[in-house]
């Protein structure tokens, strides 16, 4: 019986290290908050990222939007927790919007992340090549 409690002691113990690397770090966390990726077709089309909404009021976009701008992810950091809706504008006059909500994390990777987790990563889709939408010699 007393091997047994201590074959667990020693599973329980190399478990809690199972999630450290060998710098002695206890959690690899990605960064808190949002990011927004963009098709590379539309890295220099991005016009501005507009947060709303409660989690989102003066949050900092990163690198900020502008017509000299060409980027593939843009990092969004809210500033407490709660809802948070995005309009990416671009400009053409499409806009793509998501909605997302905020937690306040603990323990590993605490912080401000969204719920669920991979509600995080926010990709907005390509442009939709009109000429595939139609069949060839189909009736139009």
């Amino acid at each position: 019986m007393r091997g047994c409690r201590l074959a667990l002691l020693a599973l329980l113990v190399v478990a809690g290290f199972a999630g450290c690397d060998s710098g002695g770090t206890e959690c690899q966390c990605g960064a808190a908050g949002l990011t927004v990726s963009i098709p590379s077709g539309l890295a220099t089309d991005v016009y501005s990222i507009v947060p709303i909404g409660l989690a989102c009021t003066n949050a900092v976009v990163d690198p900020t939007p502008g017509p000299n701008v060409r980027a593939a992810q843009y990092h969004v950091t809210p500033t407490q927790t709660g809802p948070c809706h995005l309009d990416i504008d671009l400009t053409d006059g499409t806009t793509f919007s998501d909605d997302v909500v905020v937690i306040q994390t603990t323990g590993c990777c605490a912080g401000l992340r969204t719920d669920p987790p991979g509600a995080a990563e926010i990709t907005v889709p390509p442009p939709i090549d009109a000429s595939s939408l139609y069949r060839e010699g189909g009736d139009d």
